[in-house]
Parts: structure tokens; sequence; C-alpha cells
């Protein structure tokens, strides 16, 4: 495909990017290394350019891409080992005076800034935070404030949702004395002005968007301005597992429909192609500043700038070179830009579309413009193949980088975003429309109306897939790393060399998908069922596996902290829950269920029925975070049975003494009774099952009963398993092959003192 042939600013912008990545992933001291070799490169090229006249072209090229080479590791070194180091040295409890820069979020009882740490441990400082207060505050740009702090050092690649170039979080603690001072007056002519003006502007139009769609205009604001705060986390969870997420931010598909449109307008009105580029460059500025500069909208418009900025100085543009250039000016100006992941997601899938789809699309014959209904047919048929087409391009592409950060990706995002393309490029012009002319009598509830329709629509398209089982799919299975690797060095390479069949560019796809789909057939079909157990402290998790389809049974003390040890169980391959079954409820459930549910899909969670009033208490919080991560709740009683896995049963037996669960044993099985568990070495009930399955498991959950008599059970047939000595981790299959236990034995007698 020669990508890079007689493309040199393509090639030099390449290198730069290249250069910027790896610097930043290594230490202080080989970075001033390299950055000495570079400089020292340099000064030669440059000898050499002035020196050598007649191949002054090639010494020129040279020269530049030493020089990008060189300003990417300076940018790397300046902006981001140094203010990080700063930062790790910050953190801590201090008095700090800082500085309001902006307010992003504000409510009854809670406050968070973008601010400016001026002092803090008896220096003078200049790091930009993140300030959270647990109380509302009324504070505006320029506003000093002195207060004490808890100060965290952010990581340079966290995926906290802030601005890259922020390196604190500070936490003030409302319970000590905050003083503060009224704003100084703003230099009219300052970034943080201009900051303070476009944050206002933003809010203005956020505020007539509610006022002209209601209850509706939470989709509005993220599609337009970026603004997510009033999209349900119901609703983005099913944009994530729909594969529809970058819907919801503002990209290079928002931009290129709103100016794309307003270009299509002011053809129709016979404006100048100059015109037209200064227009819409001065749009494209007004959309980043509504959009209060989020990363994907100025990638996607510095793109649009490197377009047009082609289009004045040539008859055509070169996408490819103004997509590097793009991204190279993005990463000079922004440093931090090279850890992000989203930066680097849309470059990879617009890189597809401006090498790959072109090729492909002109393969797609045209079929002649006859008014005939078989004609028309077979037009729309081939614009539906073309858009599928181009959604599977984008998605191939950035299908190595999906396996590296994330380890997934959505089979059902490829259908999906096939319907949710056009409707977006019929909802986006109506939002406008509707908003532009709400001024019009009928006009304006029409427009407004037809908006609210789409919106449904894709709200239900979305709905519809994100439901669809086993539609997300695993790349970390253990024969999916080599694939992956061979297909992104296959596809690397046929992007570089000359192709005299183009067609060949197809068969890494195609090869990928084949090998992919046969080792995940050999995989489940070899795979057997298994059971972990994890414990923690006083807490429990069983969890049944069978090929990365998992059913959990949580016998945790939710109250009791952080219990998200029940990942280090999991397979890697691991992207569902089937289902999550809660032994018994404790007041912290519902807190551990959403954070299990914003990292991960659950089907269904089970909840025990209950007499005691704080656990139905409890069961009606599970039940209200289940509704808004789209979970079905199922509730069942002590005896009932709950298929874990196809096949894979769970019979759970409570004691129940006032009206409160004292002992919990279970039995798991798959054909015969095979493994039974006990949560406290008293259970009469738990023994007797014990004695009558394959293997027992005693847990560490509970404290022993002193009137329970002196009783001996026949354990010969079975395997007994403790879970009495720290963390415990063991699994085993249907056959019966422990793979690993504490100790084993074959009968047990439990005495217990009566006094």
């Amino acid at each position: 495909m020669e990508l890079f042939y007689r493309r040199y600013l393509c090639f030099i912008s390449f290198l730069f990017l290249l250069t910027s990545l790896a610097v930043y992933r290594v230490a202080f001291l080989p970075k001033a290394i390299i950055l000495v070799f570079f400089a020292v490169l340099l000064i030669a090229s440059l000898i050499a350019l002035i020196l050598d006249k007649k191949r002054r072209f090639y010494t020129l090229f040279t020269f530049v891409s030493v020089l990008a080479a060189t300003v990417a590791i300076f940018s790397s070194f300046i902006f981001i080992s140094i203010p990080a180091k700063n930062a790790i040295e910050l953190s801590g409890r201090y008095t700090a005076e800082i500085e309001v820069l902006s307010c992003e979020y504000q409510s009854e009882d809670r406050s968070e800034y973008n601010v400016r740490v001026l002092q803090a441990k008896g220096e003078k400082q200049n790091v930009k935070a993140y300030l959270v207060c647990d109380l509302k505050t009324e504070w505006n740009y320029g506003d000093r404030v002195v207060a004490l702090v808890d100060s965290e050092a952010v990581k340079v690649d966290s995926n906290k949702q802030i601005d890259k170039d922020i390196l604190l979080l500070l936490e003030l603690d409302s319970t000590r004395p905050v003083l503060y001072a009224d704003s100084k007056p703003i230099n009219p002519f300052s970034l943080d002005a201009l900051r303070a003006f476009t944050r206002s502007l933003r809010n203005s139009l956020c505020e007539y968007i509610d006022k002209i769609f209601g209850e509706d205009s939470g989709l509005v604001k993220g599609m337009l301005i970026n603004e997510k705060s009033d999209i349900s986390t119901y609703t983005k969870s099913q944009f994530r597992r729909a594969g529809a997420s970058h819907l919801l931010a503002v990209s290079g598909l928002h931009v290129s429909l709103l100016l794309g449109s307003a270009d299509i307008l002011l053809k129709k009105l016979y404006v100048s192609r100059r015109i037209r580029i200064a227009v819409l460059s001065v749009g494209g500025a007004l959309l980043l500043a509504l959009t209060d500069f989020s990363a994907s909208a100025v990638r996607a418009v510095l793109m649009l700038f490197a377009v047009y900025i082609a289009f004045l100085f040539s008859e055509e543009g070169d996408a490819v070179t103004s997509l590097f250039v793009a991204v190279a000016l993005i990463t000079l100006i922004s440093p931090f830009s090279v850890a992000d992941i989203g930066m680097w997601l849309s470059f990879a899938a617009t890189l597809g579309l401006v090498t790959v789809y072109p090729f492909l699309d002109r393969k797609i014959p045209t079929p002649a413009k006859e008014k005939k209904f078989g004609n028309f047919v077979l037009r729309v048929s081939l614009r539906v193949l073309k858009a599928l087409i181009l959604t599977l391009v984008a998605n191939v592409f950035v299908l190595p980088l999906m396996w590296y950060f994330f380890g997934e990706f959505s089979l059902s995002s490829l259908p999906c975003n096939l319907l949710l393309s056009p409707l977006s490029a019929i909802f986006l012009p109506l939002c406008v429309l509707s908003l532009v002319l709400s001024w019009i009598p009928f006009l304006n509830t029409a427009l407004l109306f037809c908006a609210t329709l789409v919106g449904d629509a894709l709200l239900f398209v979305v709905g519809a897939f994100s439901g669809i089982r086993g539609a997300t799919v695993s790349l970390e299975y253990p024969f999916a790393a080599i694939l992956v690797l061979m297909f992104g060095v296959s596809m690397g390479t046929l992007m570089l060399v000359r192709l005299r069949q183009k067609l060949w560019i197809c068969a890494p796809i195609a090869l990928f998908a084949l090998s992919f789909a046969v080792c995940l057939f050999v995989f489940s079909l070899m795979a057997k069922t298994e059971i972990r157990y994890a414990g923690k402290g006083s807490d429990e998790v069983i969890l049944a596996d069978r090929a990365g389809k998992i059913s959990v049974c949580d016998i945790t003390d939710a109250s009791a902290g952080d219990h998200m040890f029940i990942y280090d169980t999991l397979t890697p391959y691991s992207v569902e829950i089937e289902n999550y079954v809660i032994a018994s409820l404790e007041d912290g459930h519902a807190q551990m269920l959403e954070r299990i549910c914003q990292n991960m899909i659950i089907r269904s969670v089970y909840v025990p029925i209950s007499a005691d009033i704080k656990e139905l208490r409890a069961a009606n919080e599970v039940r209200k975070i289940a509704e808004k991560y789209g979970t079905r709740t199922v509730y069942y009683q002590s005896g009932d049975r709950v298929e874990l896995l196809r096949g894979l049963l769970l019979l759970p037996y409570f004691e129940v003494e006032d009206g409160e669960v004292t002992n919990l044993y279970m039995t798991f099985f798959d054909r015969e009774s095979f493994l039974s568990y006990t949560d406290a070495a008293q259970s009469q009930g738990g023994f007797v099952a014990g004695s009558q399955s394959r293997y027992f498991l005693l847990g560490k959950h509970g404290t022993p009963r002193k009137d329970i008599v002196t009783q001996e059970y026949d354990f010969s047939s079975t395997e007994l398993i403790f879970a009495d000595k720290g963390v415990l981790n063991f699994a085993y299959d249907v056959n019966g092959y422990v793979l690993e236990s504490k100790e084993r034995k074959r009968s047990l007698t439990l005495i217990c003192d009566t006094e």
C-alpha cells in the first residue's frame, strides 16, 4: 500500500510520534542520554546541510527528521518527567494556597474545581490540580484559597476522567477553617480568561438545550457538546455494552456531520471554497469551545484544519498526511496525549478509513441512476454494504489496540454501528435545527418531535444490542496474543510495501477471523467446569468457570471494606458474569455490586429472601443498583435451585435463628453431587451434606457455637478441604481432579465445648 511513499511530511510526523511514544516509556536518565545523542546528531545533520550542496534535499529531509525526533524527546522530557516528579513530591497532607481556575461540578454536598497550587510545603509551586470538597462552595475563577488538603499524585497514564495536564488530586478537609479571597481582575487576553468565557458560553447553551428538549436533553448535550452529566449510568452502560460509547463523545463523526452539513449548505449558496474553509474553521473553533476542548474534539478539529490547509495549497489534499500531521500537532501541543488511549484508537480507526476503505470502496460498482424499483433496491443495498465495510475496516484497525489496552471487543458493535451511523447523521442536524429555529411556531414543534423520535430510536437500537448475550468477546484467551500479534505485523507490513494485487490487504483480516473462530470453538469444546475459591479475612467468594463464562457466589461481609479481591480469581478472558449469587445480604452489598458493574457486565443477580428488616432494606438497595445497570434481579429462598451455569446447579441452605441467618451451607452438583460448602464449623446440616459429597469445603466465615454436642461424621469417601489459613485458592473440574489445596483428611471429629 506504500504508506510513506513520497509522503515525506507524513514520515516525519510518524517519526515524531514514534519517538514521543518510545521516550515516554523510558525513565529520567535514559531520556537525558537519548536527548544528548539526538542533539549531537542534529548538529551534525545541520553542518552537513550547510556543506553538502549536491544532496541538499536528502540532507534537509534528514535534518528535519532528526529535528522532529529531538523535539519529541525534549517535549516528553520537559513536560512529562519534571512536573510528574514535582507532583509525586507534593503528595501528602499539608496546608496549601490554591487558585481556582474553573468549577467542574456542584451539588448540595459536593464541589469540584480545576485549581493551580501556588504554595505548598513552604515553597512556591505551579502545579495544576483537581480539588474535591465535601461541601457546597461558591468559588469563581481567580479566587485564592488557603486550606488543609490531602494531596495525591496522578499517574500520567491514568484512566481517570480528568484533563491530562492535571497532576494532583486534592481533597479538602472541610473540618478545618478555610480562608479565601475574592477573585483578582481577569486579564482579558489570558488563556484562563478565554476558558472562563467559553465555560460560561457552554453553560448558557446547556441551559438553553434543557429548556428546549426538557427531559430528553441528556443525549442531545452529550452528542452535541460532550456534556454527559445528565446521561444516566444505565444508558452509558448500554452504549458500552453495544460497542457504541464513541457516540457519547464529540469526535470525528460528530465534527464531520455538523461541519459537513454546514459545508453542504454553503455550497448550495454558491460560496467559494476558500470562504467556506474560513467559515468552517471558525465553526470548528467554536465547536471546540462548546465541548470544553475535549480531547476527542480537539483531535477531530485539528485534523480538519490540516485537511483545510492542504486544500488551500493544492487541489487535492492528502488525507494520510493530514492525519499524521494532526496527531503530531496534538502531541507537540500536549505531550500528555501520548498516554491518551482515545487518541490512539481514533488515529488507528481513521488510518484505516483513509487508506484501506477508499480502495475497497472503488471495488464496489456504481449502478446507473435509472428510475426502476430493482435499481433503487440495488443502490440501497450497495450503500448498506459500503457502510458495513467502513465499520468493519475501522474495527479491524483498532483491534491490536483493543487487545493491548482492554483485552476485549464487542461483536455487536458492527451491526449496531451500521444502524446508529445513519440515525446519528439524522439526529445531530435535527437537534441543531431545533435549537436554531426554536423561535418559529409549528416548525419548532415538528423539528422537536422528529429529533425526539430519532433519539428514541437511537436508544432503542443501543438497548437491543446491549442485551445480546455473549456479544463481548475476550482477546485474553491463551491463543489470542499470538494471533493478534501476527495480524498486526502482517497488516503493518502490507501497509508499507507495494502491492501489485491490493486485495492482499484483506488476507490478514480473513485469516485472523477464521483462526480466532476455530481456536475459540476448540477451546470452548475442551474446557471443563472449574470451581474457584478465594478468601480474604472473613470474606469468601466461590466462582464457577467454564471457558470464560463465570458465575459468582458471594459469601462476604460487604460492610467490612473493599472486596474487589474477587477479580484475583477471574480468568483473564472473563468478560461477563452470568449469575451473581449473594449468599447473605449486608448493607455494603449494593455498593460492592455497583463497583463490579462499572467494570464488568452482570446478567443476573440472585438475592436471598429474608424476614429481617435490615436485610430487606439491603435487598431493596441491591435491586436499585441492578436496575441502574440493566441487570436482572432474581429472589430465592433456602432450598431453591439456582443454575449457575448450564448443567451446574447450586442448592443454598440457611440455618435461621431468631430471624437471622446463623449458618450457611451449599451444594454444587453437575450430574452428581461433587462439592459442599459450609461457612462455620458448627453447621450440622452442612456436615451432613458434606459427608454425602465428593468434596467438602469448610469455610472460615462465622464463629463456632458452644451449645452443639460432639458430632462425628463419616468422610471416608469425601475429600476435605480446609480454608482456615490465609487466602486459599484452588480449582478442580467436575471429574474431581484437585489442583491445589491446603489440607485433606478422610475423617473428621468435631468437638465443641458445651459450657
